[in-house]
């Protein structure tokens, strides 16, 4: 075991390359880098405050500058290329890691990471930047990423929050609790289940993965199979999806919805509007405010409640419907109820972007606390009016009171 010392000024940088070995790399307040190597080194070089390290046959330990500063902190920037083992990193700054044979563990990196071609899991706590991550079969994030996250080619996906927008493509299993932007994914396998997006929100070229996005801030677009669950989304709906039999799927949403039905839809739709409910195909026209309408057996139901009008598409037609044209205020209440969803979940959205600022990417959100509309007291008692004269039902009476408290 032989261990050498070299300082280093303001900006400190590590760049390793070829090792055969595992790398464990740690920070204390001193301003040099320690490097403690279990075998040979081709080539351990210094170019002013960069570090370099090629060709190691053994495992590395590094101590590297991680220095509070009232007017610019030092931490250290490390890169890693080609390691045939774990990967241990504490304190850095920016980190990259490409084709690494063993584990990652990232914890409380300063700066932006970036993960390449990583062999087994990666865990990571408390990103301060960016992410970006591809080619591995696992990654869990917790305790935030402060910037933007993307990710592609991943098996499995664990992230409890991101500050900014989140962008995924080609994985098995997403588990993500809270987006402070938006949330792009695409090519989902198996499921992908979200919390809270305070942004928009799309979900594409998943037909066959399960979908479940429980609150939406702006407009929410949906490709997959939607089972048994309830969705607020501030802005608009458009959904495109399956829907199981034995599912009953709820969406309340702030403004319109447009939902694309297959030809072979088997479900129960139930939509309340503020605007019209109509549909695309040639017998079906406007259903006025609202809306039961039947297809197939009716094996699965859908809830729609929306604060501006509902579109169905496609050519299949209901096999029995049942419809009404004005119910006076209630329009009135719906539209307020949207415009109300829609603020809020801007504000979430706004909480969120800013929760990792002055944070070190740490996430601390807030329960919202949100004043009652003006109208709150009028459309409270128009939705219990309703309930009473039988409009509707006690459950959908729940769903929109839901709505309005926020």
């Amino acid at each position: 075991m032989t261990q050498q010392t070299f300082s280093v000024d303001r900006n400190p940088r590590v760049v390793i390359t070829q090792v055969k070995g595992s790398l464990s790399v740690q920070t204390w307040k001193e301003r040099t880098i320690s490097v403690e190597m279990a075998g040979t080194v081709a080539e351990l070089r210094q170019e002013g405050d960069t570090l370099i390290i090629n060709g190691s046959e053994g495992d590395l330990t590094l101590w590297v500058p991680s220095i509070p500063n009232f007017a610019k902190s030092i931490t250290t920037d490390i890169s890693v290329t080609q390691l045939s083992d774990n990967a241990t990193i504490e304190g850095a700054g920016d980190v990259v890691l490409k084709s690494i044979g063993g584990n990652v563990v990232l914890r409380n990196i300063g700066g932006d990471a970036e993960l390449e071609n990583v062999h087994a899991a990666a865990e990571l706590t408390n990103i301060g930047g960016d992410l970006r991550a591809t080619s591995m079969p696992s990654l869990a994030a917790s305790k935030g990423i402060g910037g933007d996250a993307t990710l592609s080619d991943i098996a499995l996906v664990e992230v409890d929050a991101v500050g900014g927008s989140m962008e995924l493509d080609r994985a098995g299993t997403a588990l993500i609790h809270a987006v402070g932007s938006h949330l792009d994914v695409e090519s989902i396998e198996a499921s992908l289940r979200c919390n809270a997006v305070g942004g928009d929100c799309r979900v594409q070229g998943s037909a066959t993965a399960e979908v479940t996005i429980k609150n939406v801030g702006g407009s929410l677009q949906v490709q997959g199979v939607v089972r048994s669950h309830m969705s607020n989304v501030g802005g608009n709906l458009h959904l495109e999806a399956t829907f199981p039999a034995g599912s009953h799927a709820h969406f309340h949403v702030g403004g319109n919805a447009s939902i694309a039905l297959p030809e072979d839809a088997n479900l129960s739709l139930h939509t309340l509007a503020g605007g019209c409910v109509s549909g695309e195909s040639p017998d079906s026209g406007s259903y006025g405010t609202f809306a039961d309408l039947v297809y197939g057996e009716g094996a699965a139901r859908l809830d729609v409640i929306a604060g501006g009008n509902v579109r169905l598409l496609g050519s299949a037609a209901p096999r029995s419907r049942n419809m009404g044209e004005s119910w006076n205020e209630f329009g009135h209440s719906m539209a307020g109820i949207g415009r109300e969803m829609g603020r809020l979940g801007r504000e979430i959205g706004q909480e969120m972007a800013t929760a990792f600022k002055g944070v070190h990417g740490h996430y601390q959100h807030d329960h919202v606390k949100k004043e009652r509309p003006p109208t709150y007291e009028r459309d409270r008692a128009a939705i219990l009016r309703m309930v009473a004269e039988g409009r509707i039902t006690p459950e959908e009476g729940e769903m929109l009171l839901s709505g309005l408290e926020g």
